[in-house]
């Protein structure tokens, strides 16, 4: 036979802590699917802009993205579970040039980007002296 033994208020106010935090979270997932499926079916151009997804509520998610489709399996574990969370979330396969893939196909990177340069991490922006000293060599 069970008796009901009331729980003191502190493991009450855990409990709804806890509630409270798991549903925010799924808050968090349901609306970062709605807004990438909505960028998803948008035409190129409209879709919002790297800087906006950057500043926006799904920033960490996006930047996981970013950093698990350069650094491939060298990217922090944390960050490669949230790009992995993020692709299951929306369907896709889990690898790093999924996570790239989705990146382009919701229009926070360009299409043409050169990814292997991203990856070896050759700079990809030179100072106006360097690009000078190019131009004059004829490179």
């Amino acid at each position: 036979m069970y008796t009901y033994a009331a729980r003191p208020q502190a493991a009450v106010e855990a409990s709804l802590a806890l509630i409270a935090k798991e549903a925010a979270e799924e808050a968090a997932r349901q609306a970062f699917i709605t807004d990438m499926q909505a960028a998803l079916t948008t035409p190129r151009g409209q879709q919002p802009s790297a800087e906006a997804w950057q500043a926006g509520p799904h920033a960490a998610r996006m930047a996981a993205l970013r950093e698990y489709a350069l650094l491939e399996r060298a990217c922090p574990e944390a960050n490669e579970m949230q790009a992995a969370e993020a692709l299951g979330l929306l369907g896709r396969r889990r690898g790093p040039d999924d996570a790239w893939k989705l990146l382009v196909d919701a229009g926070v990177v360009r299409r043409h980007e050169p990814l292997h340069v991203l990856r070896s991490k050759a700079p990809m922006a030179f100072s106006p002296a360097l690009e000078q000293q190019a131009q004059v060599s004829g490179w």
